[in-house]
């Protein structure tokens, strides 16, 4: 009787340890998407400012000149995240876009990146390609 006591304190315990737990770790989640999301809705209002200020060419040039960092940084400490090809075809399409010449220092991350961009980065060029076309309409 008294062993069966005990393993009951015992599966109880477990049971509310475990449920804590996953409490705890669903917040700290719920918590990084949040903070993810306020960082991107900054980034996007600072460029808005920026464009808007008459600004946009030196934003331009700041994010040019951090773009191979991001590369860099993405190919040696992000290689495993799910999205690291994503964000390293969006850099390569930006240089094959732009006509800007790819950095040395990029060129081999760039040139070991899948011949055809995943379907995130596809679907963001199909909208800019659409876009474009249908500011260039009268």
């Amino acid at each position: 009787m008294n062993s069966l006591r005990l393993l009951a304190v015992f599966l109880l315990g477990a049971i509310l340890g475990g449920t804590g737990a996953a409490i705890l770790v669903g917040k700290k989640a719920g918590e990084f998407y949040q903070d993810q999301y306020m960082n991107s809705v900054m980034d996007q209002a600072n460029v808005a400012l920026h464009v808007r200020a008459g600004k946009g060419e030196k934003l331009l040039k700041t994010i040019e000149t951090n773009m191979p960092e991001y590369a860099v940084a993405i190919d040696k400490s992000f290689r495993e995240h799910s999205q690291a090809v994503d964000a390293l075809w969006m850099i390569k399409a930006y240089y094959q876009r732009s006509g800007q010449p790819v950095p040395e220092k990029i060129k081999n991350i760039l040139n070991a990146l899948p011949a055809k961009p995943p379907t995130a980065c596809a679907a963001r060029l199909k909208a800019l390609d659409a876009a474009i076309k249908s500011a260039s309409k009268p």
